[in-house]
C-alpha cells in the first residue's frame, strides 16, 4: 500500500493500517483503535481512545511520503504484541502494546489485539494493492517459522513473487476424465502431504522427488496442476524460464540455487514447471549456450538435494519436503538426467468417449440446451478431441442462439433483447455441429502415436486405452518401432547470455 497526498491542509495527511477497533467505543469524531502509520517520514504505532492520542514507538524513514513508493507490511500480532516488516526489513519487532485505556478499568495487562482490522485515513488517500488476513504458522501450537535468511534478499524476493499466495480454486471433480493421471497424482503428490508419517515409517516408502504429467497439449495437465495446488496444504511456487532467466553471469544458478533453499524453508512445498522440456532439455547439443548448460546442471544437482533435505533430522514428518510438479508436450526432449529425477512419470492422454461425454456434461453446465440433444451422440462425434478442444467447441455452440437472435439488430435493441432475457436460446444437435465444421482437433494421430509410445518406453504405467476398436483404428496406428519426432530448435535453444 501507499499514501497518497490528500486536499492542501495545515495537518500532515496519514494513512494506517488499524488494528484492534473497538466498535463500541468508537465514534466519528473520536474513535478507539490501535494503528500503524505512514506519516511523513516516520513509521508510528499509535494509540486512539475517547478523542486522544497516544504514541507508543516512532521509526524515522526518510523515504516515506504521500505519492511514493508502494509499501509491503507484514504485520504480526500475538496476544498483546505487535511485530511489523516493510520490504522485508524490519520496523517494530514484538513491541509490547498496552490495553487501551479506560476509565475505572484495571490496569493489569489481560486485554489482547483481537478486534477488528481495516485502514483508514486522515486529510490523504490511501492506495492498496492487497489486504489478506492468514493465521500464524504456530496457530495450533505448533513453533513458530523463523525468517528465510539463506539467500540474497533480492532474489528471494523475485521468487516469493512467484508463489501462489492465493490458493486457486479448482476441484477434482470440475475436471472431466483423466481417472488414471488423477489416481497417481494422489498417490504421488496429496498423500504423501496429507499422511507424511506414514511414509516416514519405512525407507522404501519415501515421497517421490518428482513428478512429470505429459501428453498432447489441451488435455487438463496444467489444470491436475492448479488442482493440486488448492488443496492449500503446500507452498505452491508456480515456477516460469523467465524467472530463471538472468542476463548477469551466474545469477541463474543462484536463483535455482534459492529457489530450492526456500522452498525446503516452507516445505512441505511443491516446485511446478509448466512446459519443463523448454527449460531442461538435452545437454551437449550443438548450440547449446555454455550459460544454459549452467543453469541446467544446477537444477539437476538441486533436484538431487531435495531428498536429503526431506523431512529428516528429528524434525516433524514432511517438514523440508520439497516435491517438483512438472508438465511437458514433448518429453522425448527431456534430458535424460531430468527424466530419471522425474521418478513419476504419468501419462495425460486424449479423452475416451466416456470421459468426453463427462467432459460435455460440465462444460454445457448452466445452458440451455434443447430436448433432443445427446450427449452420447456429442460424445461420438468428437473422436480426437482434447480437453480444450471441447471448451471451445461448447463455447462456440452455446454462442449460437444469441447470434441468431442479434443478427440485423441494433446495440440499442441487442441491449433490450438482454434485458428481456431473449438471447438465452436453447443449443441444439444443429448447431453443434456447426460448431464443430469450425473447431477442429488441435492433435494429430501421429502425435498420439508418439505420446503413447513414449509412455510404452519410460512411462510409470502402461496405458489401458477404453477406445473402442473402431475408434482406435481412427487415431493410431498399428504398434511398431517408434522414432520420436526431432524439435525445430536444436535442445540447446534456451539461450541464457551472461555479462560479467
Amino acid at each position: 500500500m501507499r499514501c497518497l497526498a490528500g486536499h492542501p491542509s495545515r495537518e500532515t495527511p496519514w494513512a494506517a493500517v488499524v488494528l484492534n477497533w473497538v466498535r463500541g467505543r468508537s465514534t466519528i469524531s473520536a474513535p478507539c483503535f490501535t494503528a500503524v502509520v505512514l506519516g511523513a517520514n516516520a513509521w508510528r504505532l499509535e494509540q486512539y481512545a475517547d478523542g486522544q492520542r497516544t504514541l507508543i514507538a516512532e521509526v524515522r524513514d526518510a523515504s516515506l511520503k504521500p505519492g511514493g513508493a508502494f509499501h509491503k507490511l507484514q504485520l504480526e500480532v500475538r496476544d498483546d504484541r505487535l511485530s511489523l516488516h516493510v520490504n522485508k526489513q524490519p520496523i517494530f519487532s514484538s513491541l509490547s502494546v498496552p490495553p487501551v485505556a479506560s476509565a475505572g478499568a484495571n490496569p493489569s495487562r489481560v486485554a489482547k489485539l483481537t478486534g477488528s482490522a481495516g485502514l483508514a485515513v486522515f486529510k490523504s488517500r490511501a492506495q492498496l494493492k492487497r489486504f489478506e488476513l492468514s493465521a500464524l504458522d504456530d496457530a495450533e501450537g505448533g513453533p513458530a517459522r523463523t525468517p528465510f535468511t539463506g539467500g540474497d534478499p533480492k532474489l528471494v524476493e523475485l521468487i516469493e513473487g512467484e508463489m501462489l499466495e492465493g490458493c486457486p480454486t479448482v476441484e477434482w471433480e470440475s475436471i472431466g476424465g483423466c481417472d488414471e493421471a488423477k489416481r497417481l497424482l494422489n498417490e504421488a503428490v496429496i498423500l504423501p502431504i496429507l499422511i507424511p508419517d506414514y511414509f516416514a515409517a519405512a525407507a522404501c516408502r519415501s515421497a517421490w522427488k518428482g513428478v512429470l504429467l505429459f501428453g498432447p497439449p489441451g488435455t487438463g495437465k496444467t489444470l491436475l496442476a492448479r488442482a493440486v495446488a488448492s488443496l492449500g496444504k503446500t507452498a505452491f511456487f508456480n515456477i516460469s524460464a523467465s524467472s530463471l532467466v538472468s542476463k548477469f553471469h551466474g545469477e541463474s544458478e543462484k536463483i535455482a540455487r534459492t529457489l530450492f533453499a526456500l522452498a525446503r524453508h516452507h516445505g512441505p512445498s511443491i516446485v511446478f514447471f509448466d512446459e519443463v522440456d523448454a527449460l531442461v532439455s538435452t545437454r551437449g547439443a550443438a548450440g547449446e549456450h555454455e550459460a544454459s548448460r549452467r543453469l541446467k546442471s544446477e537444477l539437476l544437482s538441486q533436484m538431487d538435494g531435495v531428498g536429503s533435505g526431506g523431512g529428516g533430522g528429528g524434525g516433524a514428518p514432511g517438514e523440508g519436503q520439497v516435491m517438483v510438479l512438472a508438465t511437458s508436450n514433448k518429453p522425448w526432449d527431456l534430458d535424460e538426467a531430468m527424466r530419471r529425477r522425474l521418478e513419476r512419470r504419468i501419462y495425460v492422454p486424449l479423452p475416451c468417449e466416456t470421459s468426453r461425454k463427462e467432459m460435455l456434461e460440465i462444460h454445457l453446465n448452466g445452458v440451455r440446451l434443447a430436448p433432443g440433444l445427446s450427449f452420447f451422440e456429442l460424445a461420438k462425434l468428437t473422436l480426437g478431441y482434447s480437453g480444450a478442444d471441447l471448451q471451445l467447441a461448447c463455447r462456440d455452440a452455446s454462442m449460437m442462439p444469441m447470434r441468431r437472435m442479434v443478427e440485423g439488430k441494433s446495440p440499442l435493441e441487442i441491449v433490450e433483447l438482454q434485458a428481456a432475457g431473449a438471447l438465452e436460446g436453447e443449443v441444439t444437435m444443429k448447431d453443434f455441429r456447426l460448431a464443430l465444421e469450425t473447431t477442429q482437433p488441435s492433435t494429430a494421430a501421429h502425435e498420439h502415436d508418439a505420446y503413447k509410445a513414449w509412455n510404452d518406453e519410460y512411462g510409470s504405467h502402461k496405458h489401458i486405452s477404453n477406445i473402442s476398436q473402431g475408434e482406435k483404428a481412427q487415431v493410431s496406428s498399428p504398434a511398431k518401432k517408434y522414432t520420436y519426432p526431432t524439435s525445430q530448435m536444436t535442445s540447446g535453444s534456451l539461450l541464457v547470455t551472461s555479462t560479467m
